[in-house]
Parts: C-alpha cells; structure tokens; sequence
C-alpha cells in the first residue's frame, strides 16, 4: 500500500486471505479557484472473519456443483507425493515442478523449459496414491498463461537464469522449476552471479549457442524480472500456443499414472 499525493496503490494478498479497503476523504474548496484534494486511508480486512451473504453463498454451491460435473473426472493417478506448497515451490526443486516442467518441455520439444513457482498455486501436498483430476490440475494452474516457445541465446538463457534466482530464499515468485538444465546456485553469492554450474540439453552451456525454450507468456512478456526473454525470438506464441494447463492434463492422460522425484536438477550451495 502505499501514496505519493497522486496515486493510491493496494493489493490485496493471494487467494483472498485479506482484503484492503480504501477510504478516501475528498476535500473541495472554490475560493480563489476550484481544487480538488483528496487523501487515502487503508484498512485490512481479515476474511476469515467474515460472515458469507447467504444468498451468494447459495449460488456458489450451485455453480461449483455444475462445474465439479466435467472438473472432477478423474485423469490419471500420481505414485509420489506432490508438494505445491507456496514454501516449496518458491525456494527448492519439487517433484510438482519437475513434473510441469517436464510436461511443458516435452510438449513444445525444446532444449528447456522454465515455470516460475509463482505460476503453481493451490498451496497443498497431493498424497501418494492420489487421484488426479482436471480440478486438481487447475488448482495448481489456475492462470490462463499458455506454453510460448522461444529461441535465445546461451548468454541470454544465462541472464534468464540468473534472473531466476535473483531474489533466492526471499519466497520470491521468480523463482523457477526446470528441465532440461542442471544448476549449482551459490546461495550466498550476489544476484546475478550466483550460478556457478550449467548444464543444457545435456552439455555444459554455450553461451554462442540458440537454444530453444519453453515457458509461459507471462515470463516471455519479461515480467517478474525475467528482462532477458524480451531478447528472444518468438517461434510459438499468441493464440497459436497451448494452455499450460491443458499440456499438463494431457501429459497425465497419456501416462495414467506418474511417479515424479526430483533428481537433483537444482542444487543450492
């Protein structure tokens, strides 16, 4: 929150947890000329405590029913645990961001794929034995960002890279899962040299080579620090690239059951 005698900013946390309500008192004076002024006050809201409009309520029930008709078919099962967890996802390798990855690569067939830990919601452990649904996809994916595939250079898929971590064990949505590379990351060393080792496409980098990338449009479009994919060639984009979502129930359906573990593609000193 904040305001600089212009411009009010509030965001409110994730999933609805808190809620920022805006007061302003707006003051009007004509004398010797009309001016408009006005101030800001913000308040937090707790939702926890909030008691749900009974008549709102009711239509929720009702829609969630019709939806959960096609979200609940099961699609497939999982043999390992899948950790989602917004503390996992954002600071280590997960067996659940090795799976997307993975999915995402293999769909696009690119030398890597990179899937920011923000983009993976739901905050929930999946148990071993699980059955996976569309419903459970979409928890864990509930943007519509679409799988656009890039050509970038070595250097640049370095300074992805580095962007990656740049704000390692900060709980920082950048933070990536991903496949197709192996990483040493010195944690205690200065953002933006903290990769020590990598590997892509199975040889050390070569920072003159074009390699082929996977990832969503959010971080294509540069955000979340990721300046470096700005540099980088569009080859499947816009309404020509799939959901990720729909790549990741489709890999589920193919496979029926999968066991992902990690494998020590990320390795933090």
């Amino acid at each position: 929150m904040a305001f600089d005698g212009r411009t009010a900013i509030a965001e409110t946390q994730a999933d609805g947890a808190q809620l920022v309500a805006v007061d302003l008192a707006i003051s009007i004076s004509d004398a010797p000329a009309r001016k408009v002024t006005w101030t800001p006050r913000f308040r937090i809201l707790d939702t926890a405590d909030a008691a749900p409009d009974p008549a709102v309520a009711a239509r929720a029930v009702e829609i969630r029913a019709r939806l959960d008709k096609g979200l609940d078919e099961p699609i497939g099962a999982t043999r390992t645990e899948l950790d989602g967890r917004k503390a996992s996802v954002r600071t280590r390798e997960t067996a659940l961001g090795d799976f997307l990855a993975d999915a995402m690569r293999e769909a696009a067939g690119a030398d890597v794929a990179i899937l920011n830990g923000g983009a993976i919601r739901g905050d929930a452990v999946l148990a071993s034995g699980a059955t996976l649904t569309r419903k459970s996809v979409l928890a864990a994916l509930p943007f519509a960002n679409r799988l656009v595939t890039l050509e970038l250079s070595g250097a640049d898929l370095r300074a992805v890279l580095e962007s990656a971590y740049g704000a390692l064990g900060k709980d920082a949505g950048r933070f990536a899962q991903i496949s197709g590379a192996r990483l040493r990351l010195r944690g205690d060393a200065v953002p933006g040299s903290r990769l020590s080792s990598i590997e892509a496409a199975g040889a050390p980098l070569d920072e003159m080579r074009l390699y082929k990338v996977a990832t969503n449009d959010y971080l294509a479009s540069g955000k979340d620090g990721y300046d470096a994919f700005l540099r980088a060639k569009p080859l499947v984009s816009g309404d020509a690239a799939p959901l990720v979502s729909a790549v990741v129930i489709e890999a589920i359906r193919r496979a029926g059951a999968i066991a992902p573990r990690t494998d020590g593609r990320i390795t933090i000193e």
